[in-house]
């Protein structure tokens, strides 16, 4: 079993690069390295390493890895080689007095910008796009406004490009000198706590910074200024954005004043790219057919994850929960697609294991009579779902959860919560927990789904869900029909940003971003009403 994909990788000609993958097996596999599927001589260990990478090097890299049971061909990761670097922060204006913008390119050469046409209120945002290697850049954007932006970078740092689509209009920029702020550059992301308003920060190496503001249809961005302690500070003339950045976490905290008012948190691409979701779990009452309760989650990142599976009926009923009418013989079956990975319908067998996982993540004790399900495995990157039923049919309310037990990496982690089951009041109440660990905030979409369902063939759906965000007893957000809130844009964005269904009608949805601490998603119908209603929760950049 391949434990870790290969990963596409860039680098400028003549640095190091290296690809990895690892396998277990008996015995122990042996691996070859193919580049466009042919096999490269020498290339025979899990690393595949470049010390001088040149642009001849590029291609399309995989490993196959074989024993004497048979051989497995890793996924296939891309390898670009640039011819030059084209690094830096670049500040710069639209023709016209019409605005500011600002533009980071990274080492690998990967880009973003972000810009504000003040004459036309149009913000400019474009993310991981590529500069090849003559320097010119292109994204769509199509969140909001319907905008094409095309650029050049030249040997001598300066930038020339324009747009088209909402509006029309030339820009320049050139590339800032390294300064007394060059360890705090970079681009740096913050949500509000009970909205979808948003900042983006591009903060230069030479005091310089360019902040973007949102929040439902609004939008306000300029250029300003970062001292040597963080302290960004940009006046529009409809805001002020003030924030404080703290160089050794990469964390940010901040406000807009003015036409749009917010508290912001957030920080750093490489502080947000080790933040993750835990403690995934939902209850609800689990019955048959289209009430058989399902959780999907996604792994995501490029290793396997070990982890913690959990369907827990008896356990609810006993002391210190006391939950009535819990489910009494949980089934739980794990499923990638529509391949069944485990089933298990009580935990005997592994019992000393599932506890131990069950101790290292924080969880509850199960109850001592073992009638509750768990799976404990390692799980390659992908998309899963957990079905919860009751053995012979029986129905009940019963907590799924899902516990990521691996260490944090950046880019590794478990996303989207994402259950479908009864949603009623009282009890049959479905309620979606997850945890925001120590660290930085995150921004997070949240979705009850009724009327959207019926697209994909389900029948007795939730009418009309109301959808509320809690931390302890404090209501932090809540949303009855996404079609009315100030934040429907973002949602939208939002939404195909996760790659989500899009929302019909009558579904409910809210962004808000979270400090660190333990929530429940809350999902029940209008006028005690009740049906299948799916609740999700998807991680935003």
């Amino acid at each position: 079993m391949i434990t870790l994909q290969p990963a596409a990788r860039s680098v400028i000609a003549g640095g190091a690069v290296s690809m990895e993958a690892s396998a277990v097996g008996v015995p122990a596999p042996s691996y070859q390295w193919r580049k466009n599927g042919a096999p490269l001589s020498g290339a025979t260990n899990a690393v595949l390493s470049l010390s001088a990478a040149q642009v001849a090097d590029a291609g399309a890299y995989d490993v196959v890895i074989s024993n004497s049971a048979g051989s497995v061909t890793s996924s296939t990761a891309a390898l670009r080689v640039a011819a030059r670097s084209y690094a830096g922060v670049y500040f710069g204006t639209f023709a016209s007095g019409q605005g500011s913008l600002a533009l980071l390119v990274g080492e690998d050469n990967s880009g973003s910008m972000l810009g504000f046409v003040s004459g036309s209120s149009i913000p400019v945002i474009g993310q991981s796009f590529t500069v090849n290697d003559s320097g010119a850049f292109s994204f769509a954007q199509s969140s909001g406004v319907s905008l094409v932006v095309a650029g050049t970078i030249a040997a001598d740092g300066s930038v020339t490009g324009t747009t088209g689509g909402t509006v029309s209009v030339s820009f320049s920029a050139n590339r800032a000198s390294a300064g007394a702020t060059q360890i705090l550059a970079g681009l740096y992301k913050a949500g509000a706590a009970a909205s979808g308003a948003s900042a983006q920060i591009i903060v230069g190496p030479d005091g310089r910074a360019f902040a973007l503001v949102t929040a439902g249809t609004s939008a306000d961005g300029a250029s300003g200024s970062v001292t040597t302690s963080g302290a960004v500070s940009v006046t529009t003339s409809r805001n002020v954005v003030t924030a404080a950045i703290n160089a050794s976490t990469g964390l940010l905290t901040g406000s807009v004043a003015g036409a749009i008012n917010a508290t912001l948190a957030g920080g750093g691409e490489s502080a947000l790219g080790l933040q993750r979701l835990v403690n995934i779990s939902t209850r609800a009452r689990v019955g048959s057919g289209d009430g058989v309760a399902i959780a999907g989650f996604v792994i995501a990142g490029e290793e396997s994850k070990p982890v913690l599976i959990r369907a827990v009926g008896p356990t609810l009923g006993a002391a210190p929960f006391n939950v009535p009418g819990v489910l009494a013989a949980p089934r739980l079956e794990l499923f990638r697609g529509a391949a069944s990975l485990a089933v298990n319908s009580g935990i005997a067998t592994d019992r000393a294991a599932i506890d131990a996982a069950g101790r290292q993540a924080g969880a509850f004790a199960l109850g001592s009579a073992g009638t509750d399900a768990a799976i404990l495995t390692t799980l390659a990157p992908g998309n899963y779902t957990a079905q919860v039923s009751g053995t012979s049919g029986a129905a009940g309310i019963a907590l799924i959860e899902v516990y990521d037990l691996s260490t944090t990496a950046a880019g590794q982690k478990m996303l989207n919560i994402a259950t479908r089951a009864s949603a009623g009041s009282g009890d049959n109440t479905l309620i979606a927990g997850f945890v925001v660990p120590a660290g930085a905030s995150k921004r997070v979409l949240v979705r009850a789904v009724g009327p959207g369902l019926t697209l994909f063939g389900v029948t007795g759906v939730l009418a009309q869900p109301v959808l509320q965000l809690q931390s302890g007893a404090t209501i932090v957000a809540q949303n009855t029909n996404w079609t009315t809130s100030a934040d429907r844009d973002a949602i939208t964005a939002g939404s195909s940003q996760s790659g989500a269904f899009a929302l019909s009608a009558g579904d409910s949805a809210l962004i808000a971003t979270l400090a660190p601490g333990n929530y429940t998603v809350l999902v029940t119908g209008t006028g005690g009403t009740s049906g299948i209603a799916l609740v999700e929760v998807y991680e935003l950049p």
